[in-house]
């Protein structure tokens, strides 16, 4: 009965009201006591949401963010009211929409004629929203002038192309942290089974505590890109994007990198077969790198 009120409450409520306190009344479990929503009578409403978020994600008990669905609220109301700021802007200012904005009917016949100005305007502003056809337009774009800027000054195009995964389970440095945030949130049997390098325990905990693998996943790649990729593979300029797998839902990062050494390109470019590039790229791979494949492989198949 208590749920279903506060369900009630929540819906009859509007998030945008800085005196309502919806998260309090919606998530009663999360808020014991009916304190820590955006907006306190005695606190008043907080400054910066996003950092209230980043807060409450990172509270010590991790009961934030074992709430799958809390999270995805959060996320979803920062995300609108990230768009609606833009939009608001996007609106008010006379050199994007102008003072009488095209109707549906005007822009389809714009479109027909090809004139595309007022759309590439709409992109524009799209850009800033994550995950949209236009943010990762964008960032096609982005990634077409980092290539063009390193050719004009003389870098040459990117010669690698490679891919760091997160091998959460398998990083002592990472479950030391584990059984660090597992005692401040009073699991002591979850810390013990930690101790005892509990494999499925280590699952657990990285399943609990998601951004804090991410968070150790981004800071291990940047040492590692900063340390190993240029000193020993000669990379000193690279591009990189962030992705989470579909399945199991873990961060892994794509990079593109331009090499020192770019004497091996010509060979590969002059290879006409094949098995003469795969033998420029072992060669390469053997010598500079000091790869080789430690697996037999069974050439019958």
């Amino acid at each position: 009965m208590n749920i279903d009120t506060h369900c009630i409450l929540a819906a009859s409520n509007s998030e945008y009201d800085s005196t309502e306190q919806v998260f309090v009344n919606a998530y009663p479990w999360l808020f014991p006591g009916g304190i820590g929503d955006v907006y306190d009578p005695i606190r008043g409403k907080v400054k910066d949401i996003h950092e209230w978020a980043k807060h409450l994600l990172r509270f010590h008990d991790g009961r934030f963010l074992q709430d799958q669905l809390f999270v995805l609220y959060v996320f979803n109301m920062l995300q609108r009211h990230l768009n609606n700021t833009q939009g608001n802007f996007f609106f008010k200012d006379k050199n994007f929409l102008g003072r009488n904005p095209p109707t549906v009917e005007e822009l389809q016949e714009q479109i027909r004629q090809g004139d595309f100005s007022y759309i590439n305007k709409l992109r524009y502003l799209a850009k800033g929203i994550r995950g949209s056809d236009s943010f990762w337009r964008g960032k096609t774009e982005e990634l077409e002038a980092w290539i063009d800027f390193h050719i004009s000054r003389g870098n040459g195009p990117p010669t690698h192309f490679a891919t760091l995964s997160c091998a959460e389970n398998w990083w002592p440095d990472l479950r030391r942290l584990m059984i660090k945030l597992e005692r401040q949130r009073g699991d002591r049997d979850q810390v013990q089974l930690l101790e005892e390098n509990d494999f499925a325990a280590m699952c657990k905990s990285a399943r609990r505590f998601t951004v804090y693998v991410n968070d150790f996943f981004m800071k291990r790649s940047r040492v590692f890109l900063d340390t190993v990729v240029k000193n020993a593979m000669g990379i000193e300029h690279y591009w990189a994007r962030v992705e989470f797998a579909p399945g199991r839902g873990q961060i892994h990062l794509h990079l593109l990198g331009i090499g020192k050494d770019k004497s091996y390109l010509n060979d590969f470019y002059k290879a006409k077969t094949e098995d003469e590039k795969a033998k420029v790229m072992e060669s390469y791979a053997t010598s500079v790198l000091d790869m080789t494949a430690d697996v037999e492989v069974d050439e019958t198949h």
